[in-house]
């Protein structure tokens, strides 16, 4: 009659002692009372996780006191659960689904008084257990071992690995595991379900200890519960050595690789750059962002090698100023360490300020190695052409760019005395790349009365006159130009 009832259901007969005086006769009512039960033997085993519990009564019993009498427990203690009454007996349901493989006691313990006004003593345990009698599941071992000393892991390594004894469900031991300090993580499964890998999103902390708790809530596929909690602890301490900067030299880009040009930084020239060589793997996020010049110049770093990069400044070394390198205490190596003390070092690149070699009329007066405020007397054409060639010769190479932008800073002006025109730029002539004639006309010779003085201009710095390599004049070259009569 009962829904959830077994079809082996079979009648627990209980003798009862019923003291039941007849009102009318005097005599004591002596029948049993059947009490029948499901499960209905020891150590049955119910076919699911929502099985009800039934118990009949032959004569209709006091429901309080039935109920009061009845009761489920398990190791954890009692077992919550709903009764649902249909004529003389009940079912039992539990308010959280069955344990798989937890043994669980069907308990009926003290009076129940009946309709008919009989008494009834019982003292029913039963122990049964729901879809399985084996026992729960367990974490059979685990990596790395309780207080082991091991690396910082991330970026796809493996900090942790469980294994089971069977099969389990992934869900509910991702939400049973716990890690503090807390990291996010991935949790990755082999095919059988049965080893866990703890894979971190990050790098962990280094020399830090790292807890981890799997409670009993992670169930094994049949929703069976792990047997016990397990706790475990490892510590990142595997590497305790702090990177340092081991040497710096200068280099320069080949084909497809750097190339050293000169031990330490003293050799820095136009086009280098600057290797950095740690002693051992660093990080590249950091050291991108840790390495810098403190005059204040941009650049790019480069991770040539995990424990090699290259610093190339964006504008090209100008000659004559000094830097200072620096490395940050930010920078840390593979296992998340910092550098102890910042590197610094101060060089200063030997790129060679540009100068002007030689300066040379067309009738061949020469003046070398030309100097501030110069002179060089020279032929001039007479009026009213007035024409005077100068050639220079610099130390470095011009590009096109670099040729016009010199043509048009080279000035020649009237210096002595003030009356003298202007003379007007007629030609310019590259006649290779490091050598220019300028042509000048309306220029005027000295005579008895006085001698014509010219002042050749070349600017210098950075603004100034500059090679196709990046040389400028340190200062401003001025020759005077004596008109000869």
């Amino acid at each position: 009659m009962w829904q959830y009832r077994s079809n082996r259901t079979f009648s627990a007969v209980v003798w009862l002692a019923i003291g039941l005086q007849a009102a009318s006769c005097g005599l004591v009512d002596l029948r049993p009372v059947t009490v029948t039960l499901e499960p209905h033997e020891a150590n049955a085993v119910l076919d699911s996780r929502e099985a009800f519990i039934s118990v009949d009564f032959s004569e209709e019993p006091i429901r309080l006191e039935a109920e009061r009498a009845f009761s489920v427990e398990s190791a954890a203690g009692a077992v919550e659960g709903d009764f649902s009454w249909s004529g003389w007996g009940f079912t039992w349901k539990p308010v959280k689904p069955w344990d798989p493989g937890l043994r669980y006691r069907l308990l009926i313990k003290g009076s129940i008084g009946t309709a008919g006004g009989r008494e009834a003593r019982l003292s029913i345990d039963l122990p049964f257990y729901a879809v399985r009698a084996s026992m729960m599941p367990v974490l059979a071992c685990y990596w790395p071992p309780d207080g082991q000393s091991t690396g910082v892991h991330g970026q796809g390594d493996a900090a942790i690995e469980l294994r089971f004894s069977e099969a389990m469900d992934s869900g509910s031991v991702l939400d049973a595991f716990s890690l503090s300090p807390s990291a996010g993580f991935d949790m990755v499964w082999d095919p059988s379900a049965t080893i866990a890998t703890i894979v971190p999103d990050e790098r962990l902390e280094p020399c830090s200890v790292y807890r981890w708790t799997l409670e009993k809530i992670a169930r094994a596929i049949d929703g069976s519960p792990l047997a016990m909690e397990e706790k475990a602890s490892f510590v990142t301490d595997l590497d305790r050595t702090a990177p340092s900067v081991v040497r710096t030299y200068a280099v320069v880009r080949g084909i497809g690789a750097w190339v050293e040009i000169g031990s330490g930084l003293g050799g820095v020239d136009t086009g280098h750059s600057i290797a950095i060589l740690f002693s051992e793997a660093v990080d590249a996020s950091s050291v991108l962002s840790g390495v810098r010049l403190e005059s204040g110049e941009s650049g790019h770093v480069d991770v040539v090698t995990p424990n090699l990069v290259v610093y190339t400044p964006e504008q090209d070394w100008e000659p004559g100023k000094s830097h200072t390198l620096a490395v940050s205490t930010d920078v840390k190596d593979a296992s998340g360490i910092c550098m102890v003390e910042e590197y610094r070092e101060r060089f200063t690149p030997i790129v060679p300020f540009l100068r002007v070699l030689r300066a040379t009329a067309a009738a061949g007066e020469t003046l070398d190695d030309v100097g501030n405020l110069s002179t060089l007397p020279v032929s001039v054409g007479v009026a009213p052409e007035g024409l005077l060639s100068l050639t220079l010769n610099f130390t470095g190479r011009f590009d096109v760019l670099a040729k016009v932008a010199a043509s048009g800073q080279i000035t020649l002006v009237p210096f002595f005395p003030g009356s003298l025109p202007a003379p007007r730029l007629r030609s310019v002539v590259w006649f290779s790349d490091d050598t220019v004639t300028l042509t000048w006309e309306g220029l005027r010779r000295s005579d008895p009365i006085s001698d014509k003085y010219y002042k050749l201009s070349v600017p210098g710095g950075p603004g100034g006159v500059t090679s196709g390599s990046g040389h400028y004049l340190e200062r401003e070259v001025s020759l005077l130009l004596v008109a000869k009569e």
